[in-house]
């Protein structure tokens, strides 16, 4: 038997235990009825107990048989290419007697099927749902991650076990089958488990992934009704619930037999959401179900509705008037013109101290409507102006237009802007909180060098269309980092709201130029590593106190500006990961380590190690297979500690975008690890050749496949795993270009019970998380951050560090999130990027990046939330949005003096979605996604 195996070629049976008869027998009583725990497919399930007192479950066929032995070699082929935490883990087995018996871990608390029908059912729809959305992931794997695509074939809920926390686990693959990735199905005799089985793969043997999506379709109509798939007890009609579930669903009378308990706990659009997916998995035509990936991400979004109970929320017949599908809103944006200069009388003077060029002035007064608002106004020969990068002017309210007018020395600027929404969209409108992008509230910005505005707001149909929540409109000028739209308008109502978002004002110094000024005494820069730049802001002269590049500090008092210790944040100098950095007054030195030379820089010639001191990767052929050979050139007891280490995480791995350890060797004192060869190179080359090759839709691909990866590595590896090093050095394409995760030689195993673990700092300059680097802190957020830099490199073509960029645009993360709050990141993205992706594309990828690079770990989202995000990304409809307008018109639009940049302008997808944009100037007048295209 164990022959037989091992002719299997890619079998790693070996990596599993093998049990002896005697061991078998004694764990299980020798084999008493007591102690049976459940029927597979092919066989009897014992509950067994092993010496070292592992509580097991144990497998073994009911008879002699040859297909018996077939079927359990199958068994044993796929789980053992199986590493996933809602799988069921084989621990072993035993081939000593003619009879084979598989060793499972035990999962204590039964079957799905046992849960959903026993008579009070504790499972609420948040059990439902998790347990749906774990199984669904563990199929997700099985087809779209492990190295061969895998159908299980027998998808029912008594095939999925819950263990002590009641999570799911898949379980019983002896009718599984293995599926080449060159092909998309494979024709068998048919086999499954009545009421559960796909009627295409029954009618024609055509196996295909989509026959395991039909059989969670009616799981997925299980948990949601209570029913069982089969019940000779109900009507004829009612008897097969996947056509019982389809037929009420076109009856309009579904929420008649869903289950009671999931009525009172579930929102109507989550069970709306629900029943369509269920619906979808049910089509007879496999090609119209989804994907389970496509699956997985609609659970975890259904998880994440509202919890209040819809039933008690309004009426049949108002329940059917939120199921319509009403287009809710209008969104109307206004461009600035310019008017003739005038200047008004000035109607208010807050005072101020000043502060470091910027100083913050009390909340000038939020208005209400109707009517226009008495001006609010500087010294008009002052040294303040509103500040232009750091104020927004902002409009909350629904069917509200607002016009401002500004006053400076250049003239009268006016701005307006507005909405309009529909009482039909109310309940959606808690979905855009802390989103101000024109649903319910609106910013603009500031025009440069403003001394004075006023603002008039009024309404476009006489209020008469607005949403319950909002019945009032306002309009401010304030900090826009420090206002959070809320849809209940709990903030602005605050009597303290006007002490919550200040204004902000830029000042200079008296009326002197610098070159004027430092002749004087009354000079206000600290001498010692301060700059003087004149103030061009205001119209009025003067100069501004800054600080000299590597310093830090306040240039107008004591201490003054104090040098910056760059060595202490990885993001603020670029030496080599194998260079000790040393600061030094306003700048740092790298120096290569012991083993390494160089000049210590990562963009320059970096840290080369000595010959007697690298690991290399050797290209071989070995029986005709060409792989890659990784040696330790050193006898080291680091080395081989890191070799073993390496080892153990990748045994522990098996998915399509991760790099397969084939084998290792270690005969010799140098150890060797043996992996498949990927032809072509990292992805850092080809992002950073001269003329790349990679197309917005291959730079989506690639990032979706290596988040992928790392989604794998920390939320369904049996162990998480931590990859420490994710960087696009690290990231090889093979012949068909698609990305495998490599290099483990710096991960690490987290324990399940545990959220990080404190480590010896290990990483690569410019990809390294800065919390990690400051705490030691290791957590699976730190990937997110590594990867974060990863997606901003596949967006803009920049190295993660360079010295050739100016001081300021070294570290490409900073570079990217300083580009995107002053609203020019289009200005660095790749041009064939800017090409070839649409706005909303191009809004959403840098948005993600930026959640990606949050310096709290804990702000950052979890690699399978990047996954779902990624794939909708993809989904965006392609026309490019530099092909939208006329020269002169994207002229306007993308210049530096207009005010908006890629994130300013929401386009909505038509006229019947929930909101469409519009911009109007002087001259012309067209809505956004129309005249576009």
């Amino acid at each position: 038997m164990k022959q037989k195996i091992s002719s299997i070629d890619g079998t790693s049976a070996d990596s599993s235990k093998f049990f002896t008869a005697e061991q078998l027998k004694k764990a299980t009583n020798n084999y008493a009825e007591n102690q049976i725990i459940g029927h597979g497919g092919y066989g009897v399930v014992y509950k067994g107990i092993l010496p070292d007192q592992r509580v097991v479950a144990i497998k073994k066929s009911k008879v002699i048989d040859a297909n018996q032995v077939e079927q359990f070699i199958n068994e044993l082929l796929i789980v053992t290419q199986v590493n996933h935490r809602n799988v069921v883990k084989l621990l072993g087995c035993c081939f000593e007697s003619e009879v084979p018996e598989l060793v499972y871990e035990y999962i204590p608390n039964g079957t799905l099927f046992e849960h959903i029908h026993k008579t009070l059912s504790r499972l609420t729809l948040e059990d439902r749902l998790r347990i749906a959305a774990e199984a669904a992931g563990a199929l997700s794997y099985l087809h779209s991650a492990a190295s061969i695509p895998i159908i299980h074939r027998d998808v029912k809920s008594a095939n999925i076990l819950l263990d002590g926390n009641y999570v799911a686990k898949m379980a019983d693959f002896g009718a599984s089958r293995l599926v080449p990735l060159d092909q998309t199905q494979v024709t068998t005799l048919v086999q499954g488990t009545l009421g559960y089985l796909d009627p295409e793969y029954f009618l024609t043997g055509q196996l295909n992934e989509k026959s395991d999506v039909y059989s969670f379709g009616v799981v997925l109509a299980e948990l949601l009704t209570g029913k069982k798939p089969i019940c000779l007890e109900r009507s004829p009609g009612e008897r097969n619930l996947a056509t019982y579930f389809l037929l009420s669903m076109k009856d309009n009378r579904l929420y008649q037999i869903i289950e009671p308990q999931v009525v009172k706990e579930g929102t109507l659009d989550q069970l709306q959401a629900i029943a369509e997916l269920v619906k979808r998995c049910l089509c007879v035509k496999s090609e119209e179900r989804p994907a389970m990936k496509e699956v997985v991400m609609e659970l975890e979004s259904l998880r994440k509705y509202r919890k209040d109970s819809w039933v008690n929320q309004q009426s049949h017949e108002e329940s059917e008037s939120l199921l319509s599908d009403e287009a809710p809103t209008d969104i109307y944006a206004f461009s600035i013109a310019l008017q003739s200069p005038s200047w008004p009388t000035a109607r208010s003077s807050p005072s101020h101290q000043p502060k470091s060029g910027s100083e913050t002035s009390s909340f000038l007064g939020a208005t209400t409507r109707p009517g226009p608002r008495p001006i609010s106004a500087l010294p008009s020969d002052g040294p303040y102006t509103f500040s232009d990068t750091v104020n927004k002017l902002t409009v909350v309210g629904c069917d509200d237009s607002a016009q401002f007018w500004g006053y400076s020395q250049a003239g009268t600027l006016t701005t307006s802007c507005g909405s309009m929404c529909s009482n039909s969209t109310a309940e959606m409108i808690d979905e855009f909180d802390g989103n101000c992008t024109g649903i319910g509230c609106y910013q603009t910005d500031v025009p440069k060098g403003l001394k004075a505005y006023e603002v008039l707001l009024s309404s476009f149909q006489n209020h008469t269309q607005v949403w319950l929540y909002n019945k009032c409109g306002y309009a401010f000028m304030g900090e826009k980092d420090s206002f959070h739209f809320r849809s209940d308008l709990s903030n602005i109502s605050d009597p303290n709201f006007v002490n919550q978002v200040p204004i902000v004002l830029d000042f200079a110094i008296g009326s002197q130029s610098c070159a004027e000024a430092q002749n004087s005494s009354a000079y206000l820069c600290l001498p010692n590593n301060s700059l003087c730049t004149d103030n061009t802001n205001s119209g009025f002269g003067g100069y501004l106190c800054t600080c000299e590049n590597g310093y830090e500090g306040n240039p107008y008092l004591s201490p003054g500006c104090t040098d910056i210790d760059e060595c202490k944040d990885p993001n603020l100098n670029d030496c080599d990961g194998n260079a000790t950095c040393t600061n030094t007054p306003g700048s740092f030195n790298c120096s290569c380590n012991h083993h390494f030379s160089g000049d210590g820089r990562s963009d320059g010639r970096g840290c080369t190690p000595d010959p007697a001191s690298q690991i290399s990767v050797i290209k071989l052929s070995l029986d005709q297979r060409v792989v890659a050979i990784k040696k330790s050139k050193v006898m080291d007891g680091n080395q081989v500690e890191q070799f073993i280490h390496e080892l153990l995480i990748v045994t522990q791995v098996n998915h399509r975008n991760v790099v397969k350890l084939l084998g290792c060797c270690f005969e010799s004192e140098v150890p060797e690890l043996v992996y498949e060869y990927i032809p072509n190179g990292t992805l850092f080359d080809h992002i950073h050749k001269p003329l790349s090759w990679l197309t917005l839709e291959h730079r989506l691909r690639i990032a979706i496949e290596t988040a992928s990866a790392l989604s794998y590595l920390h939320s369904a590896a049996s162990i998480p795993i931590i990859h420490r090093d994710v960087k696009s050095a690290n990231i090889l394409l093979d012949a068909n270009y698609v990305a495998k995760m490599a290099d483990f030689g710096a991960s690490r195993l987290v324990p399940l019970d545990q959220t990080q673990v404190t480590t010896l700092v290990q990483g690569t300059l410019g990809y390294l998380d800065p919390e990690y680097f400051q705490t030691g802190q290791l957590n699976e957020k730190s990937d997110v951050y590594s990867f974060g830099v990863v997606l901003a490199e596949l967006l803009t073509g920049k190295k993660p560090i360079c010295l050739e960029r100016c001081q300021e645009e070294r570290n490409l993360a900073t570079y990217f999130l300083v580009s995107l709050k002053e609203n020019r990141l289009y200005q660095i993205l790749e041009p064939r990027v800017v090409k070839e992706g649409t706005l909303e594309q191009l809004q959403a990828i840098g948005k993600l990046v930026k959640r990606c690079l949050c310096l709290k770990s804990e702000e950052r989202p979890a690699m399978k939330e990047v996954v779902v995000e990624l794939e909708s990304v993809r989904k965006y409809r392609n026309n490019p949005w530099v092909n939208q307008q006329s020269h002169e018109e994207s002229e306007s639009l993308l210049g530096d003096e207009a005010p908006t940049d890629l994130y300013a302008l929401s386009i909505g997808p038509s006229s019947s979605d929930i909101s469409r944009q519009y911009c109007f100037s002087s001259s012309t007048t067209f809505p956004l996604s129309k005249s576009f295209n």
